[in-house]
């Protein structure tokens, strides 16, 4: 991540400009920044906004999610909520969570910059001299399972 300030977004099945305007101008009022995906390599936290569930919305998460290793904000631009039963699909796919994007705006942004400033800060944690220099091992699960901890540290700090 660009020094743990810029974020990647990507509309599938919709038409984000109106909402990116927005978001933009919000998230540089916290010091991020949006920049488009590099589907080549996905790195860092993202930002899906769709219109529409679909196999592809699916199956795009999971390559996007690297199978759930990049962190990625999933939001509906939708007039109905999504279903507990497309929650569940949405986070099995390599959601780390999804959101609506609701009429207030305004509570949609903050809920989308706290999340945000939540996983820049497990990351940089987790890459920090401190447990780079005491971590045990570096394969996938150590890490995902210090992630985890980091998330209910922080949550309960």
């Amino acid at each position: 991540m660009d020094n743990g300030t810029s974020v990647w977004v990507h509309a599938f099945s919709c038409d984000i400009h109106s909402v990116q305007e927005q978001l933009a101008s919000y998230l540089t009022q916290h010091q991020l920044q949006l920049r488009p995906l590099s589907i080549e390599k996905p790195k860092g936290p993202g930002l899906v906004f769709f219109g529409e569930l679909t196999f592809e919305l699916y199956r795009f998460i999971e390559q996007a999610s690297c199978r759930g290793q990049e962190q990625i904000l999933v939001i509906a631009l939708t007039s109905q909520p999504v279903s507990d039963e497309q929650y569940w699909h949405l986070l099995k796919s390599g959601s780390a969570d999804v959101f609506r994007w609701n009429e207030d705006a305004s509570d949609t942004m903050e809920r989308i910059v706290a999340q945000l400033l939540r996983w820049i800060k497990i990351e940089r944690l987790l890459n920090s001299p401190l447990v780079q220099k005491n971590l045990i091992g570096r394969s996938l699960v150590w890490r995902n399972l210090l992630k985890s901890l980091f998330k209910v540290f922080s949550v309960k700090n």
